[in-house]
C-alpha cells in the first residue's frame, strides 16, 4: 500500500512539474496605428477575432483611438495573425511568443 501511494504522489508530482513549464502566459497586444480612413479592419490570432470594426486614425497622433487597440493572454508558442482589411487586403505572419508583445498595424 505505501509503495503504491508513493508512486501515485511521485508521478503526481512529475506531472505537475511538466505541464507547469508550458503555461508560461504572456501578454498580446494589437494595436491599429496610421493611415486608417473608416476602413473595416479585422484580425485573427490563430482564427479568433480579437478585432473586428471599421476605424479612423488619429492622424496629429498616428494612432486609432482605443476601439483598435486589445489585450489578450496567450500561453507561450507560436501563433499565426492575419490582418483583413476592407475585406480585401489581407496579410498573415507567423510569430513566437515567449515573451509580452504588442503588434502595431499600419496601412498605406
Amino acid at each position: 500500500m505505501r509503495k503504491t501511494t508513493f508512486t501515485f504522489f511521485l508521478i503526481a508530482v512529475s506531472i505537475f512539474n511538466c505541464c507547469k513549464k508550458d503555461l508560461n502566459s504572456y501578454v498580446l497586444g494589437i494595436d491599429i496605428q496610421s493611415s486608417f480612413n473608416q476602413d473595416s479592419v479585422q484580425v485573427f490570432v490563430d482564427g479568433q477575432s480579437l478585432i473586428n470594426r471599421r476605424l479612423q486614425t488619429n492622424y496629429v497622433l498616428g494612432v486609432c483611438n482605443i476601439a483598435g487597440q486589445t489585450t489578450t493572454t496567450k500561453i507561450g508558442g507560436n501563433y499565426e495573425i492575419k490582418v483583413i482589411i476592407n475585406n480585401t487586403t489581407i496579410k498573415t505572419e507567423t510569430f513566437s511568443l515567449n515573451n509580452n508583445l504588442y503588434i502595431g498595424v499600419n496601412y498605406s
